[in-house]
């Protein structure tokens, strides 16, 4: 299997039509000729998080009998249910929110693309879209190119991978070959930061 090599947008779109399939990351990892681990890191790193209007991550949305009283001195004087106001988001009020996660998206796949409860849900989404993860990916590696600050959260997760490898012996630039689909950056800015003592 190619484990490492770059993903395209062919196969991008291939991960969101089969993750909206429900398909296992060795399912489309076996399709598309990759390790079922970079189809999941794929995912992971590339998945954006919607809200809709709807939004309301409230675990007692379903039985809640607020009626113009989640906020405490209602000003628009409201006199139906609190959670359908159309001026204020309830939940950011109300003393009994209680808030609600939804628990499918701590395992495979990470992401809501074949939910059957997607388009009924309030919840967070988290979605794989192959378009704007190809963009990502393409910005990620242009701003390398030119030497654009890492900010620290692509850092620490950059050093999570090349840390332990380099205390393992393995040099810079077998670690840049074998990880590139995980990296994201060229072998010069990785030199770099371990220079500037951003490693170990």
């Amino acid at each position: 299997m190619a484990k490492n090599a770059h993903l395209v947008l062919d196969e991008r779109a291939t991960i969101e039509v089969r993750l909206r399939e429900r398909a296992s990351f060795t399912e489309i990892g076996r399709e598309l000729g990759k390790d079922p681990s970079t189809i999941s890191k794929e995912v992971r790193l590339h998945s954006q998080t919607v809200r809709k209007d709807s939004f309301n991550p409230c675990s007692k949305r379903s039985t809640c009998d607020e009626y113009g009283t989640a906020c405490s001195k209602c000003k628009l004087q409201y006199s139906k249910s609190c959670k359908r106001c159309p001026r204020v988001k309830c939940y950011e009020h109300c003393k009994q929110f209680e808030v609600l996660v939804c628990n499918k998206l701590k395992k495979p796949p990470y992401v809501c693309n074949g939910c059957i409860q997607r388009q009924s849900c309030k919840l967070e989404k988290h979605i794989y879209s192959a378009k704007s993860a190809q963009k990502n990916y393409e910005t990620t590696r242009s701003e390398s190119r030119q030497g654009i600050a890492i900010t620290p959260e692509e850092l620490k997760r950059v050093d999570a991978i090349v840390s332990p490898l380099v205390k393992l012996g393995q040099s810079i630039h077998m670690i840049c070959v074998n990880n590139t689909d995980d990296i994201m950056l060229d072998e010069k800015t990785i030199y770099t930061t371990l220079m500037q003592g951003f490693y170990l």
